[in-house]
């Protein structure tokens, strides 16, 4: 688990993983995802899962920090990153 956070102004470039799958817990509400081409904003407390294969970004467009909790499963390592 590690926790991550969003600078404002920051913008991550879209990839995806063929092998981890991601499970992000949110600590602040005020960044957004991009999911297979669909803008989602979750909410303190929602859970977001990326499974293999969607292609994901996520953006802070505030003043704040955007903070969360991120878990990855069948994790290996940054070889599984690839940018889309």
């Amino acid at each position: 688990m590690q926790t991550v956070k969003i600078q404002p102004g920051e913008i991550a470039k879209p990839h995806i993983h063929k092998i981890q799958t991601e499970v992000f817990y949110f600590l602040t509400d005020n960044g957004y995802w991009i999911v297979n081409d669909e803008r989602i904003q979750p909410k303190v407390g929602d859970i977001l899962i990326i499974e293999p294969n969607d292609v994901h970004t996520v953006g802070n467009e505030t003043k704040e920090d955007y903070v969360y909790l991120c878990f990855k499963v069948d994790y290996i390592d940054q070889s599984d990153f690839y940018n889309v």
